[in-house]
């Protein structure tokens, strides 16, 4: 198998879309769609419960899992604010 070179560029913006992708996905849902019923293994929930605990939910692991490779592999500047709210946190006051 031939191994592809990892580009960062390409990775931000594949993930950049994805914000774009689900609003495009989502556009002609109402606000019924979203509370209509659904069963999914086993349990019932509501649509859009499952859209924010499952796919939000999922995009949210995989964030924090990128998020602390990179502190693995010595990024010690980043802290929570990157990771939450993608900011650099406030200088320390001196």
């Amino acid at each position: 198998m031939k191994r592809r070179a990892f580009v960062l560029s390409a990775a931000v913006a594949a993930l950049a879309a994805h914000k774009d992708a689900y609003a495009a996905l989502l556009a002609d849902w109402t606000d019924a769609d979203f509370r209509a019923p659904l069963e999914m293994f086993g349990n019932k929930t509501t649509k859009g419960a499952f859209i924010v605990n499952m796919v939000l939910g999922g995009c949210a692991a995989y964030r924090t899992q990128l998020f602390l490779y990179l502190k693995a592999c010595g990024r010690e500047e980043l802290s929570t604010p990157n990771l939450w709210g993608g900011v650099d946190p406030p200088p320390p006051q001196a």
